[in-house]
């Protein structure tokens, strides 16, 4: 998956960006991911053959940006 969000073979940077990863002992991994065009911060959860993503909500519901 990280795979994914490095840079294109052009040497330019991909649309997502991974702001923090955390593993989760044997549980799997967190990780929270950055739309650079929209600045919407993203969870995803990997753990076994499946994994979410889901966008990060304030208070209000709004998305979180950075």
């Amino acid at each position: 998956m990280i795979r994914l969000f490095k840079r294109n073979e052009e040497g330019k940077e991909q649309r997502f960006y991974i702001k923090q990863s955390e593993s989760l002992s044997k549980l799997g991994e967190v990780f929270i991911i950055v739309d650079r065009k929209t600045g919407i911060n993203y969870m995803c959860t990997v753990a076994g053959t499946g994994s979410s993503l889901t966008p990060l909500l304030d208070s209000e519901g709004n998305p979180v940006r950075e």
